[in-house]
């Protein structure tokens, strides 16, 4: 019995049929495996969101963005390698840009359980805004890609469409390239904001000598971006570049500086100039001052009746803001920010930043 299986076995595999049955299955198990990567991925980062993150409400389209990061050969990564990156951030590919960054998701320390999940770039200066939710930023990946005709164009389109939020429109393909004001002003009136493109909007309004609509589209820019710096930075920066303005450029930068650092922009060399239009000319100045207000346990203001919560979350804040213009790694900062939360009887933050 034993020989005739073998003698069969031998049969199928030295026939013409079999060498293509053969390649059929190679070409099968190598989706699979793909397909098992895939599914690997959205595992692993589902398991750590739910058990290490403790977000409530995971973003519903991740696993559409694992895929068109697949389709994109966006190299994807392991959500637990977060080692010299924001204690905040949960990183998901490589975004092979200049400033060695990563794309991922921003988990808020306080926002409430249905605010979205931003996505975001992060390296060890800072973080830069992609989009306020997943959704936002598929679609408008669909849209560009449908607009330059690519040959995955028809994939990501039809990729977007699927598993769509309630009360959603598809796109629909030519939609772009068929609306006559361009593809950035098709982005921003029918999928929503972003960062990139109001600077776009504005740059482009002075391009033409309009700086009353410059202004006016950098000023709603602060608007629509609550948290972050680098709005009220762009914003400054537009103003130096107006005759007269200059006292309005450094105030504005000053409003950038009181949000976090972090959010202010990925680039060191930018980071700089912005600390100079707010009137400081060495970083070491901005440094110290964090480090001392990271360091000060604020007893007069307890004695004021501050709440000790409040003021352990400010003390964390102090520490991120004092990593960014140098004092340390973040992976450095992680024991201490674990203890201030704890203090502030955040244990699940505490221990997200901490892993």
């Amino acid at each position: 019995m034993v020989l005739r299986i073998m003698l069969c076995i031998f049969s199928i595999l030295t026939s013409t049929s079999s060498l293509h049955s053969i390649r059929k299955i190679r070409k099968f198990t190598s989706k699979s495996r793909l397909f098992d990567s895939s599914y690997d991925n959205q595992k692993t980062l589902h398991e750590f969101l739910k058990s290490k993150a403790n977000v409530a409400n995971p973003p519903k389209r991740l696993e559409t963005l694992l895929k068109l990061f697949e389709i994109k050969k966006v190299e994807t990564c392991d959500p637990n390698d977060r080692r010299n990156l924001h204690p905040f951030f949960i990183p998901l590919a490589n975004s092979g840009d200049d400033f060695g960054s990563k794309i991922g998701l921003l988990r808020w320390p306080t926002a409430p359980d249905k605010f979205p999940m931003p996505l975001v770039k992060a390296n060890s200066v800072g973080m830069e805004l992609m989009a306020n939710d997943i959704d936002m930023y598929i679609r408008r990946v669909a849209s560009e890609e449908d607009f330059k005709e690519t040959s995955i164009s028809k994939d990501i389109v039809k990729l977007a469409n699927e598993g769509l939020p309630e009360n959603s429109k598809p796109y629909q393909g030519g939609s772009a390239a068929n609306f006559k004001f361009g593809l950035q002003k098709f982005q921003l009136l029918n999928i929503g904001p972003f960062p990139d493109l109001y600077v776009w909007l504005v740059n482009s309004h002075l391009s033409r000598g309009d700086e009353i609509s410059a202004l006016t589209a950098a000023e709603k820019f602060n608007e629509l971006f609550p948290g972050w710096g680098y709005p009220y930075a762009f914003y400054s920066k537009t103003l130096s570049r107006m005759k007269g303005r200059h006292l309005e450029a450094r105030d504005a930068a000053k409003v950038a500086m009181r949000c976090p650092l972090w959010t202010l922009t990925l680039d060191k060399a930018e980071l700089k100039s912005i600390f100079e239009l707010g009137g400081y000319g060495n970083e070491i100045d901005v440094e110290v001052l964090h480090r001392r207000m990271a360091e000060d346990v604020q007893e007069d203001k307890k004695n004021e009746g501050k709440q000790p919560v409040q003021i352990a979350l400010d003390r964390a804040a102090h520490v991120m803001d004092a990593v960014v213009v140098g004092r340390g790694t973040w992976g450095d900062v992680r024991e201490e920010l674990y203890g201030l939360y704890k203090e502030a009887g955040m244990s699940h933050l505490a221990e997200f930043v901490r892993c």
